[in-house]
């Protein structure tokens, strides 16, 4: 359950930790969250059986370093595991497409709009954090920042992607979170 794997992690703390998406107290994907806010240093791997490419991309943009399909455990669990701890990141092959498709919205994103190659990597993570609807108080807090720098941050995000005002940014982020 989603208690135990915290009481788990306060007990343990481990390199690395399996999670399934559907657990009997929680959504696994919000305690990977949790989890990766309370040790960021611990891995997170996905096993599921899920496969929908918005658990997919969620899963992503959680900063998840692994996501094994059931159906493939048997063959890539141990390998993803072994991936991971090496500091890199694992994703079942038959869901290669979906990094495929995923690495070419990012660069329709960079051709359709220029200015996003300017983003410093600040900005970018900002940017990232709007798409997750963030409030500009959680981004300075999840970043250690104060929140006049992150509103500086959105002002040059705005100015650099040539949108104007808060609410075109924010719904820039939101239409474009899959490709962030």
């Amino acid at each position: 359950s989603g208690t135990e794997a915290m009481d788990a992690l306060k007990e343990l703390s481990p390199e690395v930790m399996v999670l399934d998406v559907g657990l009997p107290d929680c959504n696994g994907l919000d305690l990977a969250k949790s989890i990766l806010e309370a040790a960021p240093a611990t891995k997170v791997v996905m096993l599921t059986m899920h496969d929908e490419p918005e658990l997919f991309e969620l899963a992503m943009d959680r900063g998840l370093s692994g996501y094994v399909l059931k159906e493939d455990a048997v063959s890539n669990l141990v390998n993803c595991l072994e991936t991971v701890m090496a500091g890199k990141k694992f994703v079942s092959p038959s869901l290669a497409p979906l990094l495929v498709e995923r690495f070419e919205m990012r660069k329709r994103l960079e051709r359709d709009r220029p200015g996003l190659e300017s983003l410093s990597p600040a900005e970018r993570r900002v940017l990232k954090l709007i798409s997750q609807n963030m409030t500009t108080k959680e981004i300075a807090s999840s970043l250690s920042l104060s929140p006049r720098t992150i509103d500086n941050h959105r002002a040059r995000i705005c100015q650099k992607l040539d949108l104007r005002g808060v609410h075109a940014l924010v719904k820039f982020a939101f239409e474009q979170k899959a490709a962030l």
